[in-house]
């Protein structure tokens, strides 16, 4: 009875990941990659990168990215790394306190099993929602390469983990 029992959840588990993406607005999404962030054996989150029926990665189209986390951040750590990693990637442009002030509004605390899902329909908007919970859109000139270089971009601070969610 145990292994059907955890064979369903395998079986769900995708499928239910799946949807939480499809209802936060990504048409038919496939997962293309997926990484795991952690060091010194302590995982912080877990990520997978959607697509509309897992066309391949490419900045000019809708994707989502979503974070499984694994342990706890508040929200200010969560805004303070978005804004630090935003600053190293691009240097300190005259626009990023109003792509902060923006993105404030965004983030919760969560925990170990909490979830977030950043998607992107179009170059200037981003949706994010909070284990199922829509907690903000962000309209502004091309803010999904903006948020999403963080986890994406040859420039992330984790190319590896970038490369294995672009699915390369």
């Amino acid at each position: 009875m145990f292994r059907i029992f955890i064979a369903l959840i395998l079986i769900a588990g995708p499928a239910f990941a799946r949807e939480r993406v499809q209802i936060a607005g990504l048409a038919d999404p496939v997962v293309i990659g997926e990484a795991s962030l952690g060091a010194i054996g302590i995982t912080a989150y877990d990520a997978r990168l959607y697509t509309p029926n897992g066309a391949p990665f490419d900045w000019a189209s809708p994707m989502a990215l979503e974070l499984d986390y694994k342990r706890g951040f508040s929200a200010q750590d969560l805004l303070r790394g978005t804004e630090a990693e935003i600053r190293r990637i691009e240097g300190d442009t005259n626009d990023i306190p109003t792509v902060i002030s923006l993105l404030s509004t965004c983030f919760y605390a969560v925990e170990d099993g909490d979830n977030y899902i950043a998607v992107g329909n179009s170059t200037d908007q981003i949706d994010l929602w909070r284990n199922g919970t829509q907690t903000c859109t962000v309209t502004y000139p091309d803010i999904r390469k903006r948020f999403l270089s963080i986890w994406l971009s040859d420039d992330s601070r984790f190319t590896s983990l970038s490369r294995k969610l672009r699915g390369l």
